[in-house]
């Protein structure tokens, strides 16, 4: 007996459905490029440096660094006064800016505030700091550096 012609229809759609998730499941893990950089790749490091996320938003957030991070390495060309190398290890899924604020103690700098105007009237002309017990007075430091 000869399968109906909807069941077939009804077959042909599945397998189609199923041949696109599987596209859209690839294009996902691969950011839809064929660069090699893999969510099996993200993985395997994640293995060997024992990194965990607390979830899939964050995973995937991290791979994407993961991700520009490999392409740069990949990239990367050193001038050839440098005696640089790079590769991939422990930090590869974090950007420069978490690696600076996270591991080399640098600060931002913060904005200074403008000093504040001081109203001329209430300057004093002249102030001797030793009466305010901020100094001493001259004293005689005799043979000084003979």
């Amino acid at each position: 007996m000869a399968p109906s012609r909807p069941m077939t229809s009804i077959v042909l759609l599945v397998c189609t459905l199923m041949a696109l998730q599987a596209m859209a499941a690839s294009a996902y893990y691969n950011n839809g490029s064929d660069d090699g950089v893999t969510m099996q790749m993200f993985e395997e490091w994640m293995a060997k440096f024992g990194k965990t996320y607390k979830c899939h938003g964050e995973k995937e957030h991290r791979f994407g660094i993961f991700r520009d991070n490999v392409h740069f390495i990949r990239g990367y060309k050193p001038q050839v006064t440098y005696d640089s190398a790079v590769g991939i290890n422990q930090f590869a899924d974090l950007t420069n800016d978490e690696f600076v604020a996270t591991y080399t103690g640098a600060k931002p700098p913060h904005p200074k505030e403008a000093p504040r105007p001081v109203d001329p009237i209430w300057t004093p002309c002249c102030i001797d700091w030793r009466f305010r017990g901020a100094v001493t007075g001259v004293k005689d430091q005799g043979a000084c550096g003979k």
